[in-house]
C-alpha cells in the first residue's frame, strides 16, 4: 500500500510533501490499530498474536520514528495546492504521526523506559517538529532555498526566536498552572535559548535600534510572565510547608 500511493502521488505529479504522506500514512494506519483495535488486524495468526504484539508495535514505532526524522529535512513541497503552514500534507502527516507516537509511548508494550521518558521523548519530537516548520513555511513563503542556507537567514532566524519564544511562554504558563515543575524548567531552559541566540547571533546581524528593541522586549516579556507564572515548589516542598 506505502509503495502504490507513492507512485500513484508521483505519477499524479504532486509535491514531494504528499510523497512523504503516501508513505507515512498506511504505516501510522498499521500501528494505530495494533495499539487501540489489534483484534482487526491479527488473524489469522489470533491465538498468538498477544505474545508478539509487543515486537510488532515496537518495529512499526521504530519505522514510524525514522520516518518522521528523515521528513524533518524535506521541502514538502504541497503542488498543486499552495503551501499552508501545518495545514499542508507533510505537515499533517508529522502531526499525526506525534499523537500516534505518544499512544505508542504509554502502551503497556512499550519499553519501560519509553513509558517513563514519554513527556521527554514528545516534549523533543515536538520541538523538532516546530523548528522544522518553521524553516519549511521560510523556504516556501519568503522564496529562501531549501538547503543549508536556509537556517542562517535573518528570516529564519527571527521566526525561530519569535516560535521558541511563544513555546517557552506557553510552557512558563502550563507549567505553572499546573505545579508541572520540570515543563516550567524546560520552557525556562527554552528561554534561556532564545536569549542566548539573540546575543550570539541576532545581534550581529539586527541593527543598533532592533537590536535594543528586541533585547527590550525579550526582557519585558520575561518580566511579565515570570511574574503571572512563577515556578511551581520542589516536590516535597508543599507537605513540609503544612507540616511547619
Amino acid at each position: 500500500a506505502m509503495v502504490a500511493l507513492r507512485a500513484l502521488a508521483i505519477e499524479l505529479g504532486l509535491g514531494d510533501g504528499w510523497r512523504i504522506a503516501a508513505l507515512g500514512l498506511p504505516l501510522i494506519a498499521m500501528l494505530l490499530l495494533a495499539l487501540r483495535a489489534p483484534r482487526v488486524i491479527a488473524p489469522p495468526l489470533a491465538a498468538e498474536f498477544a505474545h508478539h504484539r509487543g515486537a510488532f508495535v515496537l518495529s512499526l514505532a521504530s519505522l514510524l520514528v525514522i520516518g518522521f526524522v528523515n521528513s524533518l529535512f524535506v521541502s514538502g513541497g504541497s503542488q498543486p495546492l499552495p503551501f499552508v503552514p501545518v495545514l499542508n500534507p507533510l505537515e499533517l502527516i508529522q502531526l499525526t504521526a506525534l499523537v500516534v507516537f505518544g499512544l505508542w509511548c504509554s502502551d503497556v508494550d512499550a519499553p519501560h523506559d519509553v513509558r517513563r521518558l514519554r513527556p521527554l521523548l514528545l516534549a523533543a519530537a515536538g520541538f523538532a517538529f516546530v523548528t522544522s516548520a518553521t524553516l519549511r513555511a521560510s523556504h516556501h513563503l519568503a522564496g529562501l532555498p531549501w538547503n543549508e542556507t536556509v537556517i542562517t537567514s535573518n528570516v529564519s532566524q527571527t521566526g525561530l526566536a519569535v516560535v521558541w519564544s511563544l513555546l517557552g511562554v506557553v510552557g512558563w504558563v502550563i507549567g505553572s498552572r499546573r505545579g508541572n515543575r520540570a515543563l516550567w524548567m524546560a520552557a525556562a531552559v527554552l528561554m534561556a535559548v532564545v536569549l542566548a541566540k539573540l546575543l550570539l547571533f541576532d545581534r550581529q546581524h539586527l541593527g543598533n535600534i532592533f537590536g535594543i528593541a528586541s533585547f527590550i522586549a525579550y526582557g519585558l516579556l520575561c518580566t511579565l510572565i515570570g511574574y503571572l507564572a512563577p515556578a511551581p515548589p520542589r516536590a516535597g516542598d508543599e507537605p513540609a510547608e503544612r507540616a511547619a
